[in-house]
């Protein structure tokens, strides 16, 4: 081949992989060096970019560390910030140690992105709504749930609050304990009702056995043994964790503002955060009515007086206006409620839910900032602020509900996210106390609690309460067939969509148990007003329903009397109880009925007169109420009987419930006419003939 033909060929030396910027840009050879000949012969900076050749795997994989990396950052720091650090792990900290290990310490380390997700996931889990899947016209018994189909919402958003009080604990426990009578034939009546509930003799016989019965591990009486003087009012130990055991017992999670693990650990550790002495002797004034001990009341010849005296501590640290804004001060106020309500006194109980509620919102708990979380312990410390809120929104609905008013805020206003269904593993379990005696408590018996499951649903009933207020009782629209048969679709549909552990014969706690007799109370009320009106177009009839609900009140407290006695009933049953005695007799009146079918309601108010004043006068008022054909003419609150009954008409309960069902109250609207259409079809509703 001739020279001339041949290419001329670069030597090794003056080949480059990269060349500079401004080679580039000129489209010239570069020689890589640093700086190229090029860029120092025109005078000019010589800048090379190094390209980077990565797949995107690679790529994913260093953005999943980086991430990981940022993530444990913020574990560290919030660790920091939140006092969770030991001084052997800020030794570490000190001596370079890396913060992978002091997390894995901690045991709160997230070591790969995936546990992340799905430890999140756990906590994410909520209750699915689809209304599609519901008919519209059901039964009210509604038989066993369809499934358990959750879905994740998004995250939770919270903020941080730091609560404190001057602290202190308490003591005290009161009145008499009630053997539970022979009602076979509540049993028989309540198997037929509840298939499920089949087994209620096996679970009562357990309960009621108090030999040779194992104590829980998972009870919390060893948290508790360190006590640092939360109350001026008593410094035994025993009896102060006593008492609170008795109130996590029968009374929590009930409309509890609280989370009981994070009150606990700060209840023994002495720290202010979740704990203070406002919330301890509110605590202890609630649970003093479970005791029959004398030390429980103010007066020890007087059951009534159980927890008065760590009631006026509590009102005492109220007045004296420490932490204004503070959440352990809205928690206060709702067991305050509790408590109130349990000695009969509605209008003070309403009081305090309604301060409570409104100092929520005054702290902006109510809104919703979306704020991630990032980590399980994170998620766990911050579910008290969601359960402040929801707690006290769940009490103030109870007592919208049953008042007929509107709820406190708008119709369309939007609320902070309800707390999340947990399904953990190993959960602490609810336990039964057999004596009530500090010395020789043992535990009788013991089941999961689902404690803040049964709490979250609870929020998610209250949601629909409050949706459903705004059909009732609105002024400015009119309520029509529709819009009830919707709300009362939404009701079937939470009951249906419950999971498997909180269906009757699975679980059986108390605040399980209550639960259920709270929805079918709801339902009452939702047709309560319609018992003289049919619904057009439909099979649901409003008298049928509040009759069939009733019944399952009373068959639902009754089973709760055999399992646990009414003497530790929570402290709105006895509302519930003559609420629904009181519907009935509505509905029988001048109808010749039997007076035997009101002894259910005769027997249950009695059995609670025990530990709730609100049975007292519930008792007087339901027999003269049967005596004198539902009517309350003649009612004489000054004679021989109603002694205990002097502020009957100053309560509210009986001012906007009772005297109004009854038709005897000179403000009472007519309600044969506020359902009725103006013209045939209007709102779907016709008087009944």
């Amino acid at each position: 081949m001739s020279g001339g033909n041949l290419k001329r060929r670069r030597g090794p030396e003056n080949i480059t992989q990269n060349e500079c910027t401004e080679c580039r840009k000129k489209r010239s050879k570069c020689d890589g060096q640093k700086p190229c000949k090029r860029c120092v012969a025109q005078g000019v900076q010589c800048n090379y970019i190094i390209p980077v050749h990565q797949s995107k795997q690679q790529l994913r994989g260093e953005l999943e560390q980086l991430k990981l990396k940022e993530k444990q950052q913020e574990m560290l720091i919030s660790a920091l910030l939140s006092n969770d650090f030991s001084e052997s792990q800020l030794e570490q900290l000190r001596n370079g140690d890396p913060v992978t290990i002091i997390l894995q310490d901690m045991e709160t380390v997230i070591s790969d992105p995936e546990v992340l997700k799905n430890n999140l996931g756990t906590f994410q889990t909520d209750i699915a709504y689809d209304t599609s899947s519901v008919k519209t016209e059901v039964s009210l018994v509604t038989t066993p749930i369809i499934n358990d189909n959750n879905k994740n919402e998004p995250n939770i958003d919270i903020r941080n609050y730091s609560e404190q009080s001057n602290y202190q604990p308490n003591c005290g426990n009161s009145f008499n304990k009630l053997r539970p009578p022979d009602s076979s034939k509540t049993r028989v009546y309540f198997s037929k009702k509840y298939p499920n509930l089949s087994n209620i003799d096996t679970i009562t016989s357990k309960s009621r056995d108090f030999v040779d019965q194992p104590k829980s591990k998972c009870m919390e009486l060893e948290i508790l043994n360190q006590s640092t003087g939360w109350t001026t009012l008593s410094s035994d130990k025993t009896w102060i964790n006593h008492l609170l055991m008795l109130y996590f017992c029968w009374e929590y999670p009930i409309f509890a503002p609280l989370s009981k693990d994070h009150f606990l650990k700060d209840f023994k550790n002495g720290n202010r955060r979740y704990c203070s002495s406002l919330l301890v002797n509110s605590i202890l004034a609630a649970a003093c009515r479970f005791s029959a001990q004398p030390r429980a009341r103010l007066d020890p010849t007087d059951s009534k007086t159980a927890g008065d005296q760590f009631f006026t501590e509590a009102v005492k640290i109220l007045e004296s206006g420490e932490d204004l804004f503070s959440i352990t001060k809205i928690q206060a106020l709702n067991v305050l409620s509790i408590r109130e309500a349990a000695c009969g006194r509605s209008s003070d109980s309403i009081f305090y839910s309604s301060q409570a509620i409104k100092l929520a919102v005054e702290m902006k708990l109510h809104v919703d900032l979306n704020i991630t979380i990032r980590k399980d312990s994170e998620l766990k410390k911050h579910t008290v602020l969601l359960a402040t809120f929801w707690g006290a929104f769940a009490l103030d609905q109870a007592w919208s509900l049953s008042c007929g008013r509107l709820p406190r805020f708008s119709e369309n206003i939007k609320f902070v996210k309800k707390p999340r269904m947990v399904q953990r593993q190993g959960s602490a379990n609810w336990a039964q106390f057999s004596k009530d005696d500090p010395a020789k408590s043992e535990i009788v018996s013991s089941q999961a609690s689902n404690d803040w499951n049964a709490f979250v649903t609870f929020c998610d009933l209250s949601d629909i309460i409050y949706r459903s207020l705004y059909i009732l009782y609105s002024p400015i629209e009119e309520i029509t067939s529709i819009k009830l048969l919707a709300c009362y679709t939404e009701y079937l549909h939470w009951y249906d969509s419950n999971p498997t552990k909180m269906r009757l014969g699975e679980a059986h706690t108390p605040a399980i148990l209550f639960s259920h007799v709270f929805y079918h109370y709801t339902i009452l009320l939702l047709f309560r007003p319609l018992i003289k009106v049919d619904i057009t177009n439909s099979n649901v009839s409003p008298r049928e329903v509040c009759l069939e609900a009733s019944d399952a009140i009373s068959s639902l407290v009754n089973s709760y009397n055999e399992l646990y006695t009414l003497h530790h009933a929570p402290a709105l049953v006895p509302y519930i109880v003559l609420i629904s005695s009181i519907t009935k007799l509505a509905i029988y009146r001048n109808s010749g009925v039997d007076i035997n079918n009101f002894k259910e309601g005769f027997d249950n108010l009695k059995l609670m007169t025990s530990s709730n004043a609100t049975a007292f006068f519930g008792l007087e008022i339901l027999k003269y109420l049967v005596e004198h054909d539902g009517t309350l003419k003649g009612l004489d609150l000054n004679k021989k009987g109603f002694e205990q009954n002097m502020n009957f008409l100053e309560n509210l309960l009986c001012e906007k419930v009772i005297l109004k069902n009854i038709g005897n109250h000179k403000n009472r609207k007519n309600e044969d006419y506020m359902f009725q259409a103006n013209s045939p079809g209007d709102t779907g509703f016709s008087m009944m003939k």
